[in-house]
């Protein structure tokens, strides 16, 4: 995709990358359009309320039912990994500090928590990524959109704050690194670059991905006698 392009679909995209996936920390957005609501965020169920413009949304997915009621859907939530946009919305979600997922922080074996936690993300890589390539390309071409390429960054980064936080509370973190040194480590090997080196260019499956980086994050951050 070209830098004309990407600009080209930037103006949806982010006037509501604050939904994506990578941007944590916030809570609530106003006149979201475009293409996804956003994507579940590897740290919660990805749920979202869309406070106005649910017309503007496509028909309620299978997968969506495994995580919401007929209730909540009838009050207007929507998984945001399996909802597209035809027009403008409003959406909301709970802060990120009390929206992590249950099952990966109850988990007591560190190793295990980061393979679930890979596992959701390869999951969801075949639709976050190829969004976040197109914010990254269009980044090069103008301010606006560097400095929506650079809050993502920076959210993610927030992210594996809190993902490092779980881990050491497991007492299975390498004692010779700090703890700055493991959240970076573990948001480099959550960029986008990864994927787009090992799927898109070389084929490898979304599964083969979600392993490889698992392991890696195991073997990076953990002590070997844990």
């Amino acid at each position: 995709m070209s830098a004309d392009d990407a600009l080209g679909k930037l103006p949806h995209l982010g006037a509501h990358l604050v939904g994506f996936e990578h941007l944590e920390g916030a809570c609530e957005t106003d006149d979201v359009v475009g293409d996804p609501i956003g994507v579940a965020s590897d740290d919660c169920d990805g749920r979202r309320r869309v406070r106005a413009g649910l017309e503007h949304t496509d028909a309620i997915k299978p997968k969506e039912r495994k995580h919401l009621t007929e209730e909540q859907f009838k009050a207007g939530y929507r998984m945001a990994c399996q909802t597209f946009l035809n027009g403008d919305v409003s959406v909301s979600w709970v802060p990120m500090a009390e929206r992590r997922a249950a099952a990966p922080r109850a988990e007591p074996d560190a190793a295990r928590k980061i393979r679930m936690y890979t596992a959701h993300l390869a999951d969801i890589a075949p639709r976050t990524v190829p969004l976040q390539l197109v914010a990254r390309a269009a980044a090069g071409a103008d301010s606006a959109a560097a400095a929506v390429w650079a809050q993502m960054r920076a959210e993610m980064l927030t992210a594996m704050t809190y993902m490092t936080a779980d881990l050491q509370a497991t007492g299975q973190l390498r004692t010779d690194a700090s703890t700055d040194e493991i959240r970076d480590v573990l948001w480099t090997y959550h960029s986008p670059e990864i994927y787009e080196l090992l799927v898109v260019e070389r084929g490898w499956s979304a599964g083969q991905y979600g392993t490889f980086i698992g392991q890696a994050m195991i073997d990076a951050v953990l002590a070997q006698d844990r």
